[in-house]
């Protein structure tokens, strides 16, 4: 099997990761233990917004929306 390492546990660090491994590879993560605001947000508030009438980062918002469900499917974190 194929293996990765991750430098970083952060927002794309995670997110680097978590599609490392959906591709089969072997992850490893190096990242801070010390939890920050940016890594732990409580509020979770998801909502569409139309972006300022920009309707492509209206578009990408709005499919953004089914990733996090799918994270949350495969984590079982909610």
């Amino acid at each position: 099997m194929k293996s990765a390492l991750v430098v970083g546990n952060g927002p794309l660090g995670a997110a680097t990761a978590y599609h490392l491994s959906k591709a089969g590879l072997d992850v490893t993560v190096l990242g801070s233990t010390i939890l920050r605001s940016s890594s732990h947000d409580r509020g979770r508030i998801a909502r569409r917004m139309d972006a300022e009438g920009n309707q492509t980062w209206a578009k990408r918002n709005a499919e953004s929306l089914d990733c996090f469900r799918e994270l949350e499917d495969a984590t079982g974190i909610r």
